[in-house]
Order: C-alpha cells, then structure tokens, then sequence
C-alpha cells in the first residue's frame, strides 16, 4: 500500500526544495549575522595587532639600549659620535645615512650592518633593531647587492636619538654634542643654556630613568639619524622641530638612559603629522612637547 506521506511530498516539489537548502531571506540573515560578528572581532584584531606590533618595537629599542650599554663600557663611558648630520663616513655616526622620505639609505639596510658605520653593531645591535614593524614604507632596494637590485624593500631604519645625547665626532669625540636645536634655531652650543650628555655620568638631570635616548621618528620627519627636541624654559618655547612617530595606535617607542624602553601614548592631536606637514611650527599648551623636553634636557642654573 502506497504511503500517504510520500505520496504528499511528491506532490509538493516547493517544500523538498526547502528541505534541501536556504531561502534567499534565510541565506540574508545569515551573511548580515557573519557581517556583524566581523564588525566586532576585527576591530579588536586590528588592535591586538598593533599592540604586539608595539612589543616587538619596545623590545628593538630596549636592544640598542643594551648595545649602547656596552658601547660606553668600551669607551670609558663616552657616548657613540652623534653629529647633526647624516655622514656615513667611518666612525663618525652612531647611525649613518638619510632614513627619511627620498634619503639615499631609506632603502639601504645594508649600511646598518657595516660596524665601521654602524658603530652599535660589534657591541650586538641588527639591522632589525632599527626598523618598526608598523612603518610600513616600501620602496627599490638601494644597497651594493647585485641579487637584491630592482626588488621592493622594507625602508631601513626608523629610530633616531636625542640630539642632546652623544659626542662631537670634529672634537675628537670627547666633547658632548652641542644640542643645536635645544634653542629651537639652531644655535645652541654645548652646556651654553641646556645640559648635553656626552658620557654616562653627564646623567644627573634629568635622571638615567627620565632621559630618553632613542625614540621612533615619524616617516615624514626622520631624516639624519639625530631627532631634535627644545630644552625646557619658562615659559616655555612650544615649538616643534622632528616628530616623534604615532605607529602605535598614537604612541611611540622611546628607551632611556637607564635601560628600559616604553611605548609612550601622546595626548594632543597635534602631535601626529598631519597630511606629512613637518613645519617647524608654534604649538600653545601641547603638554606632549613638555613632556618630551622635560625629558631630552634641563636648564643648566648659573
């Protein structure tokens, strides 16, 4: 005897289809659920993203610290040469070339690795160490290797140091650099109105724990491997001379005297470039500015 049931859905094609798949509505619904879940999780992946982007980046300064450590045991607790150029002569650069935006090394990671140039690398230092992963930049490959010619890069480096911090290569290095843009013309000599630091034991104010050293640099400002920054005054000079980099979801990695690297938030929006405007411009109550001038120097009291 024939079963009625089967009977019925043999004669109702429409509700077999439906057993058998979505609806258009049903498969909408679907795809709008798996775009709202998408909308909430990348958010957060993005951002967990930066944040170990911002590890990695902490633990590269924190290592040229700890080459600059061993830098200074070697040479009777002098700094690394730090002139307000981009020389690539031997011995005479902590950091050679021009990193920025056109600069003859921003594609030249090679140099890096030349301990004659680079003076960090016998005591440790690597050419990774000198790139943020959150700098993005690409471009052709400028070094000497014939099997990297043509070939698209990674720019080379994106750390700069403290203009006050290092030695005057042209006095035999065993005279501090003259911290040039602590005035914010350019016009400063060494300890004239602002403390320089050619040696470890020049640290005393600010403190090794507040003095920073290295710092990533903003890619539209870093140039010559020496990131200028204005002494502190009152009132104060709101002046922007190089830019500190924002890759971290507006922060910056920054290592000090004493060792310790951090990722520093910045507060004012101004602090970013904006649309790759690095105009030496005038920045009223900026509390980033005071903040990082408080840190590269102090007023020397006569």
């Amino acid at each position: 005897m024939r079963n009625p049931k089967l009977t019925e859905c043999a004669h109702h094609p429409a509700r077999n289809a439906r057993l058998g798949g979505f609806t258009l509505i049903e498969l909408l619904v679907v795809i709008a659920i798996i775009a709202i879940l998408a909308g909430m999780l990348l958010p957060a992946l993005a951002k967990s993203k930066t944040k170990a982007q911002g590890i990695f980046c902490m633990n590269n300064t924190k290592q040229l610290m700890l080459a600059t450590h061993q830098y200074t045991l070697d040479f009777n607790e002098y700094y690394w040469p730090n002139p307000d150029d981009g020389n690539t002569t031997p011995g005479w650069n902590w950091c050679p070339g021009q990193a920025g935006r056109g600069g003859g090394q921003e594609f030249n990671s090679d140099i890096l690795e030349d301990p004659t140039r680079s003076l960090l690398v016998p005591f440790g230092a690597s050419r990774q160490q000198f790139h943020c992963p959150a700098d993005r930049r690409t471009g052709t490959y400028q070094g000497t290797d014939t099997a990297k010619r043509g070939t698209k890069v990674s720019n080379a480096r994106s750390v700069a140091a403290s203009q006050a911090v290092g030695t005057n290569p042209s006095r035999g290095g065993k005279i501090a650099v003259d911290g040039p843009w602590l005035d914010g013309n350019h016009g400063h000599s060494v300890n004239r109105t602002w403390r320089c630091y050619g040696k470890t034991s020049d640290v005393i104010d600010p403190g090794p724990s507040s003095l920073w050293i290295i710092m990533d640099e903003d890619e539209y400002s870093i140039n010559d491997a020496g990131l200028a920054v204005v002494g502190p005054k009152t009132p104060f000079n709101y002046r922007m001379i190089d830019w500190p980099a924002t890759y971290h979801n507006g922060a910056a990695g920054i290592a000090f005297a004493d060792g310790h690297s951090e990722i520093h938030k910045w507060t004012d929006s101004r602090t970013k470039v904006f649309r790759g405007n690095v105009s030496a411009n005038t920045q009223p109550n900026n509390k980033d500015l005071v903040w990082l001038s408080e840190r590269t120097s102090a007023l020397i009291v006569k």
